[in-house]
C-alpha cells in the first residue's frame, strides 16, 4: 500500500508540476504527512483549475472582441 500511495503522489508531483508551483523538491513533498500532501494536492488542484477557466474565460472576450461583423 504504501509504494502504491508513493507511485501515486510522485507521478500527480510530477504531472501537476507541483513543484515549480511551490518551489519544492519532489523529496520534500514526499517526506510530508499524507494529510499535508492531500491538501497540498487538493488546493494545487483548485488554483489550477482555476488558471484553466480564467484562461478559456480570456479567449471567449478575445474571440468576442476580434470577431469582424458580417457584412
Amino acid at each position: 500500500m504504501k509504494n502504491y500511495l508513493y507511485d501515486g503522489y510522485l507521478k500527480t508531483f510530477i504531472y501537476r508540476d507541483v513543484g515549480k508551483m511551490l518551489n519544492i523538491s519532489s523529496d520534500d513533498f514526499l517526506n510530508r504527512p499524507r494529510y499535508e500532501i492531500e491538501r497540498i494536492l487538493q488546493i494545487t488542484n483548485e488554483i489550477n483549475e482555476k488558471k484553466i477557466k480564467s484562461t478559456e474565460d480570456s479567449m471567449k472576450e478575445l474571440e468576442k472582441v476580434t470577431q469582424k461583423p458580417l457584412e
